[in-house]
């Protein structure tokens, strides 16, 4: 989140203020170096696009650029692993670190 939440007031007929919306800045970045969790903050990214009951259309490009950013994410996880699938075959030897990231979200 970059700002906390701002609201629109409008005043009632008994003279009071009612918040009738509001918005959320979020970081929207990518996280440097790290894939993983790049994709991890995309999926959250488009969890709260899309957590409003009528999204609008800044909520709803909010999430289609967090689905850019996972596909990217996706993209240079599986070409880590596989460099790395690459340099350990590589190794006389190696069997491997055996470990995996699941890409699936």
């Amino acid at each position: 989140m970059t700002s906390g939440a701002q609201f629109s007031y409008q005043k009632g007929q008994d003279g009071r203020l009612y918040a009738i919306g509001g918005e959320v800045g979020i970081d929207t970045s990518r996280v440097p170096g790290d894939p993983r969790a790049t994709l991890l903050k995309a999926q959250t990214v488009m969890r709260a696009a899309l957590a409003p009951a009528q999204p609008s259309s800044q909520d709803r490009q909010v999430a289609a650029n967090a689905a850019v950013m996972q596909q990217q994410a996706r993209a240079e996880l599986q070409s880590l692993q596989a460099s790395q699938a690459l340099s350990s075959s590589d190794r006389k030897g190696s069997s491997g670190n055996g470990q995996n990231i699941d890409l699936r979200a």
